[in-house]
């Protein structure tokens, strides 16, 4: 059974010549439909649907001009090729105004001519019809991938609600001292975290983490970060070998707790433990930077920067260090991202800036919003976090 390249439709009125185009397009493997008039050229169109029409223009009761404008408004896609005399060609310009592709002038004396225009045509609605699904599966596709990212958005929105429900509470007295923090991620979840709690009856343990990377997974580590160290007052023995953990006791359980669950992620942390009996800190610092800052009434000074951070290496040295609090007036703490936002030339200068705003007073999230010009920053390079603790007045 022979393989067609097509379905068309003749109207020719001329018995002769419309046997003889029939019978060539059928020899070049076409189907072929025919009509000795315009109107039966219409219902065979509508009934059989072809994808190209060849029609006289010059017919009796119904002309070719007429099927072409009725065709055009019912299918304006499908090509129609015109033939018409010599001598009538105000009619071919009439039917290319209307919408033919194509015109050939009778007499048809080389058929080639004819087969050529007709393949030409439907290679044409072809391409028409491909580009026209593929445009619809183009639609699709976009109209899937926005359905995706609409759902994307809201498991991250929802995400970063779990990730701020875990956070403490954003004021806290703990131990004779104020905790206050602000986290300006950059995007919907941040790979900073802070936390702060009471220890024991006596201790407050505070902490500021900075996770590697962006996005979803620094900040799944951030949160099993959180879940570690909250662990630390029921369950210090199992967590870190000791009832009575110091901070880099507490650090170096953590580094083997990230290693172990293996999201490829290190973090830079500070960790300080705050003794009201001895009104004296104990505190570690695991490579983060920049340092805290503590202050006097008059005067600072960054704390020591020493350490390895965790999550990256199976021993780590940590350094515990102690200071007295008696002429202490707070801490502050704050990732490297608030460094990206500062205009100095190097990291020194950066360091010696912050240092300088803290010293002249500017040591609370509101006067430091207000220094830092954050309440008017659009969008950030790396998650910002501040975290100060006063003691209280």
């Amino acid at each position: 059974m022979p393989v067609f390249k097509g379905k068309l439709l003749v109207i020719d009125d001329e018995d002769f010549v419309r046997d003889s185009v029939v019978g060539y397009l059928e020899d070049s493997l076409y189907e072929v439909l025919e009509a000795d008039n315009g109107e039966t050229g219409l219902s065979m169109f509508r009934e059989h649907k072809p994808e190209l029409v060849l029609c006289d223009l010059r017919m009796p009761r119904m002309d070719g001009l007429q099927v072409l404008k009725t065709v055009m408004e019912e299918s304006p896609e499908t090509p129609f090729i015109v033939v018409s005399g010599a001598g009538v060609m105000t009619d071919v310009v009439e039917a290319l105004r209307l919408g033919a592709s194509d015109y050939l002038v009778k007499p048809l004396a080389d058929m080639a001519v004819l087969e050529h225009s007709v393949r030409r045509n439907l290679e044409r609605l072809r391409l028409l019809n491909e580009n026209r699904a593929y445009r619809h599966e183009l639609e699709d596709t976009n109209r899937r991938l926005q359905e995706t990212l609409d759902l994307l958005e809201m498991d991250l929105q929802a995400g970063r609600k779990i990730q701020q429900m875990m956070l403490p509470e954003q004021q806290l007295k703990l131990g004779g001292f104020n905790y206050c923090h602000h986290i300006i991620p950059s995007h919907y979840m941040s790979g900073d975290f802070v936390d702060y709690f009471e220890l024991a009856q006596d201790k407050t343990l505070f902490y500021i983490a900075d996770v590697s990377g962006h996005g979803v997974s620094s900040a799944i580590v951030s949160m099993q970060i959180r879940d570690f160290i909250s662990r630390i007052p029921d369950n210090s023995d199992q967590l870190t070998g000791v009832q009575e953990p110091t901070p880099s006791q507490i650090l170096k359980g953590l580094n083997k707790h990230l290693l172990n669950i293996g999201l490829e992620r290190h973090a830079t942390l500070f960790m300080g433990i705050i003794c009201e009996d001895t009104n004296r800190m104990q505190y570690c610092c695991a490579a983060h930077f920049p340092t805290p800052i503590v202050f006097t009434e008059k005067d600072g000074e960054a704390l020591p920067t020493d350490g390895m951070p965790v999550g990256m290496f199976q021993e780590i040295e940590l350094t515990d260090r102690s200071m007295s609090l008696d002429s202490l007036s707070g801490i502050f703490l704050c990732s490297d991202g608030v460094l990206e936002i500062l205009e100095d030339a190097d990291l020194a200068q950066k360091e010696a800036g912050l240092l300088d705003l803290i010293v002249k007073g500017n040591n609370t999230i509101d006067k430091l919003f207000a220094a830092l010009e954050l309440n008017i920053v659009q969008e950030v390079p790396d998650d910002i976090t501040l975290l100060t603790i006063n003691r209280e007045a």
